[in-house]
C-alpha cells in the first residue's frame, strides 16, 4: 500500500480563527479534516455557560478515552490525556493553564504526543522559561517542539497593483483590544502630527475594548481616544467591526499598517498587511521581530525581559512603554512623510518575505509529514 496516497483523517476540536489560520484552511493533499469533540470539551462548554468564565485547565486539556474516528488529532493550545496520536500548535506556552502540574507536562512526553508546533521562536523561549520549575523535564519537552510560523497567502502579486494616493499617507490599525495594541499612543501621536498639518489619514477597525490584561485601561482612556477621533473627522476614521475580507481590502488600499503593541503573542495583522504590500510599524516584542524588521518595515524598540516581553507588569513600566510607543511613532511617521518612496520599497520587500517565509503549501506539507509519521507509529 502506498502511504503517500492514503487519506489521513485529522480531527480538530475547534474551528475558530486560530484553528483555521494554522490548521484547517491549509492546502493539504492527502488530509481530510473533521470536527472532534471529547467529554472534557463538553464540560468546558457547560462551565462557561454557567459562569461566563473560562476554566483554563478544562479549556486546555483533552481526553477522548480512545473513542474517535480520526487517525490523528491536531489541537490549538491543548494537551491530550488520550492514547490517540496528537499534535498541538501553541502560541506562547503549553499547557496553557495557570501553574500546570508535572502530570500535565508529562502528557507531552507520552508516546501519543507526536509533536508540539510553536508558532514562533518566542513561543519556544516562553516554554523554556516556564519549564524552570521542572528542570528534569526541560530538555526532553523542548526536543518535541518544532517551529512553524503561520501561513499567509499574498494578497497581491506586486506593488504595481496598489494605487497609492499621492500627497496623503493612509494608515490602518486593526484590533479590538485597542489599548493593548498601542491604540491610544497611536492617537496621541496622530493628534500631535495632524496639529502640525501632517498629510496622514488613519483608519481604525476596533471595538475599542478596555480592561485588557496589560494596560488596565478603562473609561478614562476610552474617552480620550474618542475625543481625539472626534477632533479629526477628516483624518481619522473609526469603524467598530468589519468582515475579514473588508479588512484585507483596507490593507490593499493603504500605505502603512500599524501594530505598536504592548504585548501580542504573535501578530496576524502584520502578516495580513505585508501580504498586501503594507510595510508595518510594530514594536519589537515577543514574535514581532521574527516577522518584521527595519528592512521591510519600522520597529519601535521597547525594553524587554529574557522572554522578549516588554516590561509592562508595573505602573512605571507601562508608563515607559507608553512614552516610547508615542515618541517613536512620531519619529517613524515623520521619516515616512519626508521619504515617501520608502513605502513602496519596504512594501515590496515585505510582500517578497511573505511569499518566501509563509508559504501555505510548505506549511501544509510540513504538517502532512507529521500526520503521516503519527499514523506510521500508531498501533494497528
Amino acid at each position: 500500500m502506498n502511504n503517500s496516497k492514503r487519506i489521513i483523517k485529522v480531527g480538530v476540536t475547534g474551528s475558530a480563527y486560530n484553528e483555521k489560520r494554522n490548521i484547517i484552511d491549509l492546502p493539504f493533499t492527502n488530509v481530510r479534516m473533521g470536527r472532534h469533540r471529547d467529554p472534557i470539551q463538553w464540560l468546558d462548554l457547560a462551565y462557561f455557560k454557567l459562569t461566563g468564565k473560562i476554566d483554563t485547565k478544562l479549556h486546555s486539556i483533552h481526553n477522548d478515552c480512545g473513542f474517535n474516528r480520526f487517525d490523528v488529532l491536531h489541537f490549538f493550545n491543548k494537551v491530550s490525556l488520550s492514547t490517540t496520536p496528537w499534535i498541538s500548535t501553541f502560541e506562547s506556552f503549553i499547557p496553557r493553564t495557570q501553574s500546570p502540574s508535572e502530570r500535565l507536562y508529562r502528557t507531552i512526553l507520552s508516546p501519543s504526543c507526536v509533536r508540539l508546533v510553536a508558532m514562533s521562536e518566542a513561543a519556544c523561549r516562553m516554554e523554556w522559561s516556564r519549564l524552570e520549575r521542572f528542570p528534569h523535564l526541560r530538555e526532553d519537552i523542548m526536543a518535541r517542539i518544532q517551529v512553524l510560523h503561520p501561513a499567509q497567502r499574498p494578497g497581491i502579486s506586486s506593488m504595481a497593483e496598489k494605487a497609492l494616493t499621492e500627497g496623503r499617507i493612509k494608515l490602518v490599525m486593526v484590533g479590538h483590544l485597542f489599548f493593548l495594541k498601542g491604540g491610544l499612543e497611536t492617537l496621541r501621536a496622530m493628534d500631535r502630527l495632524l496639529e502640525r498639518g501632517a498629510p496622514l489619514h488613519l483608519t481604525i477597525v476596533s471595538q475599542l475594548q478596555t480592561q485588557d490584561y496589560v494596560t488596565n485601561s478603562g473609561e478614562q482612556e476610552r474617552s480620550e481616544a474618542l475625543r481625539i477621533i472626534a477632533k479629526h473627522p477628516r483624518n481619522i476614521k473609526h469603524v467598530p467591526t468589519l468582515p475579514n475580507s473588508q479588512v484585507l481590502d483596507l490593507f490593499k488600499g493603504a500605505d502603512i499598517a500599524l501594530l505598536p503593541t504592548y504585548n501580542d503573542t504573535y501578530g496576524y495583522s502584520v502578516l495580513e498587511g505585508q501580504a498586501y504590500g503594507c510595510p508595518v510599524i510594530s514594536t519589537n516584542v515577543v514574535a514581532l521581530p521574527e516577522i518584521n524588521n527595519p528592512d521591510i518595515g519600522w520597529m519601535i524598540d521597547l525594553p524587554q525581559n529574557d522572554r522578549g516581553e516588554a516590561e509592562w507588569r508595573s505602573t512605571d513600566g507601562r508608563k515607559r512603554i507608553s512614552r516610547a510607543i508615542e515618541e517613536q511613532l512620531v519619529v517613524h511617521l515623520e521619516q515616512i512623510i519626508g521619504l515617501p518612496d520608502l513605502i513602496r520599497r519596504k512594501g515590496q520587500a515585505a510582500l517578497d518575505r511573505i511569499r518566501t517565509h509563509h508559504s501555505p503549501s510548505s506549511r501544509a506539507a510540513a504538517l502532512e509529514e507529521l500526520y503521516s509519521s503519527a499514523t506510521d507509529k500508531a498501533p494497528s
